[in-house]
């Protein structure tokens, strides 16, 4: 009997937002509340943990069964500290690989660390963007410029956050990727620390603040802290 595979349920998260926005801050909230593995790229080297790795060295700790298990198991939280070359081969690894499934992967200011493959139809993370869902791939990007964001990724994307854009073309970016749903006049409407998210499948938008006790919750050692 001849049967259709259908991709899994993924959420693709793509954030947009100047500097000094709190973009970081929503992130980590972001990645806490997925509940899921993850692996976060650190190429500017901003995010201390207690579990970071070259890319050699999340190569060999994938290939220890206990480690892999254990990553899955409890959820755990890796940050990798890469190059270019680097993040385009770790996206060819995800989808290659049977070791990787079900795990959220989150880059922070995605075009500065794409560099030259986000405009790469060739490279791995292509690949990843359109069809990582049938591994079972959550993704969490941040951007400054709507103008670098890969186009493959806008079109793959589920759920944006925008602060208050201040670049120069960035409401026309808005106004022709979410046609219809106003997008652009909310966006004049928000405060510092705010952020409009906007559901792009159900066609629906509403009006997120960040809070500065969020930093509590993820600097402690007790059950909320970012594990």
């Amino acid at each position: 009997m001849l049967k259709i595979v259908m991709g899994k349920i993924k959420t693709f998260i793509t954030v947009i937002a100047r500097s000094g926005a709190g973009k970081t801050l929503l992130c980590f909230f972001l990645i806490k509340s997925q509940n899921k593995p993850c692996i976060v790229f650190d190429t500017a080297h901003q995010f201390d943990h207690d579990l970071i790795m070259s890319f050699e060295e999340f190569i060999n700790a994938f290939n220890d069964t206990d480690f892999r298990e254990s990553f899955y198991t409890y959820k755990k939280t890796i940050v990798l500290r890469t190059t270019e070359k680097q993040i385009n081969s770790f996206f060819e690894l995800l989808m290659k690989s049977t070791k990787f499934h079900d795990l959220l992967v989150f880059v922070d200011e995605i075009d500065l660390a794409l560099q030259s493959a986000r405009v790469n139809n060739d490279s791995g993370f292509y690949e990843f963007i359109n069809r990582g869902r049938h591994k079972n791939f959550d993704l969490i990007t941040t951007c400054r410029n709507t103008a670098n964001i890969p186009k493959p990724l806008i079109a793959q994307t589920d759920f944006f956050y925008f602060s208050d854009l201040i670049e120069k073309g960035a409401l026309t970016f808005v106004d022709e990727t979410l046609k219809g749903m106003n997008v652009s006049e909310d966006l004049d409407a928000l405060e510092q620390y705010e952020f409009l998210v906007v559901d792009v499948n159900n066609k629906d938008k509403w009006t997120l603040k960040t809070d500065i006790s969020w930093l509590d919750y993820f600097n402690t050692n007790d059950e909320g802290a970012l594990e």
